[in-house]
């Protein structure tokens, strides 16, 4: 059985410490896969300094 590729691209807007749509970003991503994430956005977009940031997603599998 052939198994497809993945590639995700995400970028998500986080100001003063909180990811914006955060819930959004993440059913997105879900539903582009056929597989589970194998990471946790929560667990990487915890920004140590506050302030306006946009933090990029790659994913390929």
């Amino acid at each position: 059985m052939e198994t497809k590729s993945i590639f995700l691209f995400e970028t998500i807007k986080i100001v003063n410490f909180e990811p914006l749509n955060l819930d959004f970003h993440i059913d997105r991503a879900v539903n582009s896969t056929s597989q589970k994430l194998k990471f946790d956005f929560k667990n990487l977009l915890k920004s140590p300094l506050n302030g306006l940031f946009l933090m990029k997603f790659l994913a390929f599998g």
